[in-house]
């Protein structure tokens, strides 16, 4: 195998060598001097390298305000929570006022019933 690579370079005119080597330079030479200046529609690197800082300050205040957002909805919640509770016991206290109000309606009734029998008694 050596000796067809041998025999191959031995056919290969070194002008072309020499040429391809040159070509290969200012190819490399040239990536690096003018990298900078590369323009993608019109945008350079520096402005495109902005435009992705700008994108990265914009996703972490979103995820700021998600994170706000997050905390609100926990602190609704929670006061949801609160406010269900505070509905029940009103409607616990509300059950226990119209016991007692029932209760209080009985024994207005058995007050009425005594002083109408205490007042026939004393006819």
């Amino acid at each position: 195998m050596y000796e067809k690579i041998k025999t191959w370079l031995k056919k290969i005119n070194p002008c072309y060598v020499i040429i391809t080597v040159l070509v290969c330079i200012i190819i490399f030479l040239s990536c690096l001097l003018f990298r900078s200046d590369i323009c993608d529609n019109g945008n350079t690197i520096n402005d495109i390298r902005t435009e992705f800082d700008r994108i990265e300050e914009t996703k972490s205040d979103i995820a700021g305000t998600t994170e706000q957002l997050e905390q609100s909805t926990s602190a609704i919640e929670g006061g949801l929570n609160d406010l269900q509770d505070r509905i029940e016991s009103i409607e616990i206290s509300n059950s226990i006022s119209q016991d007692a109000s029932n209760k209080i309606d009985e024994l207005i009734g058995e007050c009425q019933s005594i002083i109408e029998q205490v007042r026939k008694q004393h006819e």
